[in-house]
C-alpha cells in the first residue's frame, strides 16, 4: 500500500468513531431542514471530549448543489459568495435537548479546499484533524471524503514544514502548524490549546504526519527520534511570507463572515461575544442590535474588541 492510500485509510478509520445519541439526532434533524445533504461532519472539541451536554456540536453538512440546498436563492448565493454559511439546530436525543451550529457547503468544493493552492487555512486547518462521518449518502461520497482529509493533511504538513526548524518531532510540527492555523482566523484560543488537540489524538497525528512527508516535493526524513526536511531556502521564506499574507487575508474574511453569521445564525453574533467574553475581561455592548444601523454596530463592537487585544 502506498503513503497516500494509506493516509487515506487511516483519515478514513476515524469516520467511523462513536459518536453520542445527541450528534446522530442532530444530524437528521439537519437532513431534514436541508436539501441535498450527501454527508455530515461531525468535529470539533465535542468529538474530542465525548460530549454533548450544555454544549454546542460542530457539524459540517456537504450537499450536492446550493440550489437543491436552500429554497432562499439569497442563501445560496451567500454560500457561494462566502463559503460556508453557518446555521444553528437543535434536537432531541432521548430525555435530552442538543445543540449544533452546523456550516454548509457543497462536497465538491470542500474537497477542493483542502488544497494547497487554497489561500486560506479555514478548511485544511480544521479538517487536517479527525473528524468523525455521522451520515455518508454512499461509499463513493465516504471515499471522496477520505481523499478530501488527506489532502488536507499533506496541504498542512507542507505548510507548517517551514515553521519550525530543521530537525524537529512530528509534535513540534503539528503544534507549529495548529498555533499559526489557529492565529490565523479571529479566534480566541488558550495558549496551550494546540497542545491540547495534538494530546487528544497524538497517535493519529504521528502516523498522518509521516506518511504526509512522502507527498512532499523535498526529502523528509528520518534522523533518531526527530524528522529533518531539506527544504530549499526560497520556499521556505515563501511560505512563510504566503503565512503572514495568510494572517491579514484570513481575518477580513473572518469579520465578513461574522457579520453574514449575523443574517444567518440565530443569535450568532451573541454567540460569539460570549465566547471572547468567556475567555477574555472584554465586556461588548449587547444592545448593537438597537442601533440605528445593526451590522454597523456589529462591526464597531468586534473592531473595539480587537483594538482591546481580545483576540488577534
Amino acid at each position: 500500500m502506498s503513503e497516500r492510500a494509506e493516509l487515506e485509510a487511516l483519515v478514513a478509520a476515524q469516520f467511523d468513531r462513536d459518536v453520542s445519541a445527541g450528534a446522530r439526532a442532530l444530524a437528521a434533524a439537519v437532513r431534514q431542514q436541508v436539501g441535498g445533504v450527501l454527508a455530515v461532519v461531525f468535529y470539533g472539541s465535542c468529538l474530542r471530549t465525548e460530549s454533548d451536554v450544555d454544549a454546542m456540536l460542530d457539524l459540517y453538512v456537504l450537499v450536492d448543489s446550493y440550489d437543491n440546498a436552500y429554497q432562499r436563492p439569497l442563501l445560496a448565493w451567500l454560500n457561494r459568495a462566502l463559503p460556508p454559511n453557518v446555521f444553528t439546530i437543535e434536537a432531541r436525543a432521548g430525555d435530552t435537548e442538543v445543540r449544533a451550529k452546523y456550516a454548509v457547503v457543497t462536497l465538491s468544493s470542500f474537497v477542493s479546499y483542502m488544497a494547497d493552492s487554497t489561500r486560506e487555512s479555514y478548511f485544511w486547518g480544521r479538517f487536517a484533524q479527525p473528524a468523525a462521518v455521522v451520515y455518508a449518502a454512499s461509499p463513493e461520497v465516504r471515499r471522496t471524503l477520505a481523499a478530501g482529509f488527506a489532502t488536507a493533511v499533506e496541504t498542512f504538513v507542507r505548510n507548517a514544514l517551514p515553521l519550525v526548524g530543521e530537525r524537529f518531532s512530528t509534535r513540534q510540527l503539528w503544534l507549529a502548524g495548529l498555533a499559526r492555523s489557529y492565529a490565523s482566523e479571529l479566534r480566541v484560543e488558550a495558549p496551550d490549546r494546540s497542545q491540547e488537540l495534538f494530546a487528544s489524538f497524538a497517535p493519529y497525528y504521528e502516523r498522518a504526519a509521516q506518511l504526509a512527508f512522502a507527498a512532499m516535493p523535498f526529502a523528509v526524513d528520518r534522523r533518531g527520534d526527530e524528522w529533518q526536511a531539506a527544504i530549499p531556502a526560497a520556499e521556505r521564506a515563501a511560505r512563510l511570507r504566503e503565512w503572514r499574507r495568510r494572517g491579514a487575508y484570513s481575518k477580513v474574511l473572518s469579520v465578513l463572515r461574522i457579520l453574514r453569521n449575523a443574517y444567518t445564525v440565530e443569535r450568532g453574533p451573541e454567540y460569539a461575544m460570549w465566547k471572547i467574553e468567556r475567555h477574555t475581561e472584554f465586556e461588548f455592548d449587547k444592545d448593537w442590535r438597537q442601533k440605528p444601523v445593526p451590522l454597523v454596530a456589529l462591526a464597531r463592537e468586534f473592531w473595539r474588541a480587537w483594538r482591546a487585544g481580545a483576540f488577534r
